[in-house]
């Protein structure tokens, strides 16, 4: 499979979208600092309730692994403003 790309951020909700892979059964997405992987259907993920500080969060499409197999990693990289109290 294709490597998710067109990488998206909704600075309002905090959520990291891609363009959809053809043929892609799900993704998996590494986030530094959380315990494990997120695994979703959908071709978006929240980023909310990360500590201030930048992220290379990586996400790979995958596969059946029967007609289709995972994709590579590709990397996003997000910077987490710190909270300003108002």
């Amino acid at each position: 499979l294709d490597e998710p790309d067109d990488f998206r951020l909704n600075s309002d909700t905090l959520v990291l979208s891609w363009d959809k892979v053809k043929g892609a059964q799900s993704y998996l997405i590494e986030i530094p600092g959380k315990d494990r992987p997120v695994s979703t259907i959908k071709n978006e993920v929240p980023l909310e309730g990360l500590d201030a500080g930048t992220y290379e969060i990586k996400i790979k499409a995958l596969g059946d692994n029967v007609e289709t197999e995972d994709s590579e990693y590709a990397t996003y990289t997000f910077v987490r403003e710190a909270e300003t109290g108002s």
